[in-house]
């Protein structure tokens, strides 16, 4: 659970990082789309690997 925290922490330090050699500056409203939509695309990954595991059995 602690890896799972850290790893999140370390995603968002390299969104920033990102955004601020990107524009200049950090853009909190583009760490947070960015943060949201990965995050988004792994769960549903998660959901669909899941989903066919549930089907198998």
């Amino acid at each position: 659970m602690a890896l799972e925290v850290i790893g999140e922490i370390v995603f968002a330090a390299l969104i920033a990082l990102v955004s601020h050699l990107v524009y200049g500056e950090v853009r909190w409203l583009f760490v947070a789309a960015v943060w949201l939509a990965v995050n988004g695309v792994l769960l549903l990954l998660a959901a669909v690997v899941w989903l066919r595991g549930r089907r198998r059995r």
